[in-house]
């Protein structure tokens, strides 16, 4: 869409024009999609006159101009035609992206490993107690009973230590899936906790921190959100 900026002393142009010889709607300027300007004499009573290469002023009618060239109104004011574009409009303030669910994320995800760091440090601890108590209760049974045959009182030795190994391996399988569930939430948080435009990594950066920094420091984008 074009765009048309009456030039005089009540024209559209960015400067104000108080010179008794230009006239209320002394010219246009006509910009049109590509850039292309036209500057057309709007009929007035002292003309509307273009700077030469060789310094001379030339009355004009309807004449194609670029930024850096100068034109006179009437007699005296002179302006370039730069000077009589009205700077565009700053654009509106990015709205601010609301980053609210990554606090969410970030409490479910600091709950859940800790709950399962816990958990899994506890089988850890079970495992080894059950793997060396079950040995130690072999060995003592073994000791204590004194049955006819070495035979039997080796067995009965045995028997807790084959039990520990079952609860063992039992306890290693539960906390192999405990590790698999850490692996997906780690999973699941590295590819959620990011910045909701760039998707730029907040990993290990908390909620809080991100807010009050109050913009992602890879696209500048700007936050908000509740604490």
């Amino acid at each position: 869409m074009s765009k048309e900026i009456i030039i005089g002393k009540e024209g559209t142009q960015s400067i104000k024009i108080t010179d008794p010889y230009v006239s209320r709607q002394h010219a246009k300027l006509v910009i049109d999609n590509a850039g292309k300007m036209t500057i057309t004499d709007n009929g007035s009573l002292n003309g509307t006159f273009l700077k030469m290469q060789n310094g001379q002023f030339k009355q004009i009618t309807s004449y194609a101009v670029s930024a850096g060239m100068t034109l006179r109104f009437g007699p005296q004011f002179e302006c370039k035609v730069k000077d009589l574009i009205p700077a565009a409009p700053p654009p509106p303030p990015a709205e601010k992206i609301d980053i609210s669910q990554l606090k969410e994320l970030d409490e479910l995800y600091t709950t859940e490993k800790v709950r399962l760091d816990k958990k899994t440090s506890f089988i850890n601890s079970a495992r080894m107690l059950i793997f060396f108590g079950s040995t130690a209760i072999g060995a003592i049974i073994g000791t204590l009973i004194k049955p006819e045959s070495v035979e039997v009182r080796i067995i009965v030795a045995i028997i807790p230590f084959c039990i520990g190994i079952i609860i063992f391996f039992i306890l290693t399988i539960n906390n192999n899936k405990l590790i698999d569930k850490k692996t997906k939430i780690e999973k699941d948080y590295r590819t959620h906790y990011v910045c909701p435009k760039c998707f730029f990594s907040f990993r290990d950066k908390p909620y809080r921190n991100i807010l009050l920094a109050g913009k992602c420091p890879n696209c500048k984008s700007e936050f908000k959100g509740t604490l």
